[in-house]
């Protein structure tokens, strides 16, 4: 079924919560704006979330945790979750993350400000470990610094894991910690760590890319044309943005570059497959593609500079536009290691709203049959737009032979 999101309330009809109570639902929106969250939500199994079909500036989702944990087969697109210190949020909360479920896309999303970690995939030894999950073209970025946990997140599951064209941005540590199955391709990794400025007498510390800390699992990563850059935060002096290998952890490694710097221009250098820059690591940690000829199995489509360039114009929740937040982040990350947030809470941000930005009210496109898809779509694809049923048949289109019509809407629209 289609729900459309037309309200900013918590809970209710209309809202949000609501849309993803039940499973196998489309939500849309039809509202801009910002969504405050009084508690978690956990998003049901089989459910597709279209962040790009709101007006303006689209929704962000503040105040509480939104998980994906058991939201098999699900794909989320397009929309940002912000954990934050002013809400009412415990210190040990993360912004999201995955803790069971399987076959879970993440692409375009934006998380941020987590308390705990911002985005973690990490089992709960309930349910189906994680397993076939893809985080793409997304930013996990600001761990606040408020207890002294500023961290990406863990991505610790025996599952497989792909992390590709995605922005880790002004956290301390764990970008990301790694261990079990995964491919790390086509990243930027930027100001990690808290050098420069310190509370509550905080250690200065930075870690990147953690390979796999003091775990016995097994594990195998693929990390291809990712490129680590050291920003304000970075200690000049930390010279590997990897750290804390051990015999188990095994890599297929190529194109990596690190540009610490700090000077303004991408001059990073090649990293190599050694245990100067992968410490803990031993000979025999460092395997061929051949080794990974099953999974990891994604072949990079650019280089460590073209990701970076890529990065900039696509990571996030670029649709239906860039909110402040995130124009904020790529504009660092556009610096080159001389501009970097450190926040302690969300409000030590330049913007309104506690740091969240302005949404200016826009009015949604006309709907005349209410079911998610606009008039003018409707007839760009040649539907009718006094027939609230036809979103959900087959499409007519042979290109699209398979697909339903609010699929086929949810991605041209993306492709535009």
């Amino acid at each position: 079924s289609v729900f459309i999101v037309n309200n900013l309330n918590d809970s209710g009809a209309g809202s949000f919560r609501e849309a993803v109570s039940k499973p196998g639902r489309f939500v849309l929106f039809n509202v801009s704006g910002i969504i405050h969250l009084e508690s978690p939500i956990t998003v049901s199994p089989y459910t597709t979330i279209a962040g790009h079909t709101a007006p303006g500036r689209g929704v962000v989702l503040y105040g509480r945790k939104v998980s994906f944990s058991n939201s098999n087969e699900t794909i989320s697109r397009f929309l940002r979750i912000r954990l934050g210190d002013l809400s009412g949020a415990s210190k040990n909360e993360d912004a999201s993350g995955i803790a069971n479920g399987e076959n879970i896309i993440l692409d375009h999303m934006s998380f941020s400000w987590g308390l705990d970690e911002v985005f973690s995939i990490n089992w709960d030894n309930k349910k189906k470990e994680p397993n076939n999950i893809t985080l793409q073209n997304c930013i996990i970025g600001q761990g606040l610094h408020a207890y002294n946990h500023s961290a990406g997140g863990l991505m610790e599951t025996s599952g497989r894991v792909s992390i590709l064209k995605s922005l880790y941005i002004s956290n301390k540590t764990r970008n990301p910690k790694v261990k079990g199955q995964s491919e790390f391709v086509n990243n930027v990794v930027y100001n990690f760590g808290n050098a420069n400025r310190t509370i509550m007498e905080h250690k200065i510390s930075a870690d990147g890319y953690i390979l796999g800390g003091g775990t016995q699992l097994v594990s195998h990563a693929l990390i291809l044309n990712n490129y680590f850059i050291g920003g304000p935060a970075t200690p000049k002096t930390k010279h590997s943005p990897f750290s804390r290998g051990n015999e188990n952890f095994n890599i297929y490694q190529a194109g990596n570059y690190y540009d610490n710097n700090q000077n303004g221009v991408l001059d990073g250098d090649l990293i190599a497959g050694n245990d100067t820059w992968y410490p803990g690591l031993q000979g025999e940690n460092f395997r061929t593609q051949q080794d990974f000829k099953s999974y990891p199995s994604v072949s990079p489509s650019m280089d460590a500079q073209e990701s970076f360039e890529y990065i900039l114009q696509n990571v996030g929740a670029v649709l239906p536009k860039r909110d402040e937040v995130d124009e904020l982040l790529v504009r660092e990350l556009d610096s080159k290691g001389i501009e970097g947030s450190y926040i302690i809470q969300e409000n030590d941000l330049p913007l309104p709203n506690n740091g969240l930005g302005e949404f200016p009210e826009v009015v949604p496109s006309k709907d005349s049959d209410g079911d998610g898809i606009p008039d003018v779509w409707e007839e760009k694809l040649g539907l009718d737009k006094n027939n609230p049923s036809d979103a959900l048949l087959p499409s007519k289109d042979d290109e699209f032979k398979g697909y339903l019509n609010i699929e086929v809407y949810l991605h041209q629209l993306a492709s535009e």
